[in-house]
């Protein structure tokens, strides 16, 4: 059984783990069913452990079935601040999805999409990007779905920006909001510093709990588009020697190979994997020849 902990700071989707009802009680407020209305099947379930998610059943091939965020629940966006998107979904086979971000301003009626297309596994539950708000735009709205038949779950959508972030009371242009003198002695009082200025960084740290076996799976997929250094770190808890081999793909989709030969870890063991050569995504690709082991997998990355 595989376990998985993501964060999502500051996420501006509302009802994004679809806790509560519309004025119907059939849907989730600030939800709509946006394509595939008379081809494909949503249904808004809970299970036993109180956890909601809104399930897309698309019948046909080719034909797109999504929901998307109702226009009254839309995100304020600035130009060219960026934003992490991303949602959980679990599906029983191997589909294709998209995460879309609609951006607009209510002055006109050009939209600007964003897409985002993943490859959705079973062993995976976790898919996100990067994505950099136009100029001319002043909202967004998150849209997910497949033009695949098939079925997804949708368990939780988040959209946080990751910048301009800042420690103090700043508006969407990252600009201070002064509002007293008392505000203003406070920024250009003279400070003393006695020690080192440290530069801040953006870091990444992720880990997940996996089994291998002799079936080839592939560890979470992570966007390495704004960090400078990455690796990956395996330790090897079970009693069978595990095989991994990194991965790298410029759009989530297509996979190529480290021309380097398979990494083999054994029991009680740990590895660290770094690339010297340069995709916008990495995972990591495991198995075993024999057996089952469990993995922990670490992913640290420093911009």
């Amino acid at each position: 059984m595989e376990s998985m902990c993501f964060e999502f700071e500051n996420n501006q989707v509302f009802n994004h783990m679809f806790a509560y009802a519309d004025k119907t009680g059939e849907f989730p407020a600030g939800w709509q069913k946006y394509r595939g209305r008379t081809t494909a099947d949503f249904y808004w379930e809970r299970d036993d452990k109180q956890n909601y998610c809104v399930k897309i059943k698309n019948r046909v091939s080719r034909l797109p079935a999504s929901i998307c965020q109702e226009r009254s629940y839309r995100i304020p966006v600035y130009e060219k601040q960026v934003w992490q998107v991303g949602a959980a979904i679990k599906v029983n086979h191997e589909i294709s999805a998209a995460i879309k971000v609609h951006f607009f301003s209510p002055s006109s009626s050009r939209v600007i999409y964003t897409s985002l297309d993943f490859m959705l596994e079973p062993e995976r539950d976790f898919y996100c990007g990067i994505v950099t708000v136009p100029t001319g735009v002043d909202y967004a709205l998150i849209e997910i779905g497949t033009s695949e038949a098939g079925m997804l779950s949708i368990i939780d959508v988040f959209f946080t920006r990751v910048f301009p972030v800042e420690k103090y009371d700043v508006d969407a242009q990252g600009k201070l909001n002064i509002n007293n003198v008392e505000s203003v002695t406070r920024i250009i009082e003279p400070v003393d510093v006695n020690g080192t200025f440290e530069l801040v960084r953006t870091t990444r740290d992720f880990s997940e709990d996996v089994t291998a076996d002799t079936t080839e799976r592939s560890s979470t997929m992570q966007d390495v588009f704004h960090l400078a250094t990455y690796s990956f770190c395996v330790i090897n808890e079970g009693a069978t020697e595990a095989i991994v081999q990194m991965q790298l793909s410029p759009n989530g989709i297509n996979w190529a190979e480290d021309p380097i030969a398979d990494d083999h870890i054994d029991a009680g063991q740990m590895r660290i994997l770094v690339y010297n050569r340069f995709a916008r995504y990495v995972r990591l690709k495991y198995r075993t020849d024999s057996g089952t082991t469990d993995l922990r997998i670490y992913f640290q990355g420093q911009g």
